[in-house]
C-alpha cells in the first residue's frame, strides 16, 4: 500500500480529497475497502447526514472525478452513475444524477438523497484504490 504523501504527490490535485477520506476511514480500513466496497460500513460513510455532507463539502472535486473516470471509460457520466450498484436507474434517480453532476441546488433532491451517498461512496472507493501499489 502507497503512503498518504505518495498519494498526494501522484494526486495533488485531489489533495483535500484524500485527506478527507483517509481521515475518516483511517489507514487500516484502505485495504477492506478495496477488497470489499465501501457500503461495507465505514466510519463517516455510513449515515447519509454523513455523506450527504461529504458530497456537499467536496461535490465539485467529486463530480470532477465521476467526469474523469466515465471519459476514461468512454462513457456518458450520467448513464456512470446510473450504473452504480446502489443507485436505481429510474426517472427520478436521472434527475437527481443530474442535478448533482450538472450544479443544480441539492435542496430540489428534498429528502432523496441516495445520489449524493453514491457519489460519496464513489469518491471513497476512488481515492482508496489510489493507495493500490
Amino acid at each position: 500500500m502507497l503512503s498518504k504523501s505518495t498519494v498526494i504527490k501522484n494526486n495533488p490535485e485531489l489533495k483535500l480529497l484524500i485527506n478527507a477520506v483517509y481521515n475518516r476511514i483511517g489507514k487500516e480500513s484502505i485495504e477492506d475497502v478495496n477488497r470489499h466496497g465501501i457500503s461495507g460500513g465505514f466510519s463517516g460513510f455510513i449515515y447519509y447526514s454523513d455523506t450527504l455532507a461529504f458530497y456537499k463539502r467536496y461535490r465539485k472535486m467529486i463530480n470532477k472525478l465521476a467526469f474523469e473516470l466515465a471519459d476514461e471509460l468512454g462513457e456518458d457520466v450520467q448513464s456512470m452513475v446510473l450504473n452504480f450498484r446502489c443507485v436505481n436507474n429510474d426517472n427520478e434517480s436521472k434527475h437527481d444524477v443530474a442535478v448533482c453532476l450538472f450544479g443544480g441546488n441539492l435542496r430540489s433532491l428534498k429528502d432523496d438523497v441516495h445520489i449524493p451517498n453514491a457519489l460519496a461512496w464513489f469518491a471513497a472507493e476512488e481515492i482508496c484504490r489510489r493507495f493500490e501499489d
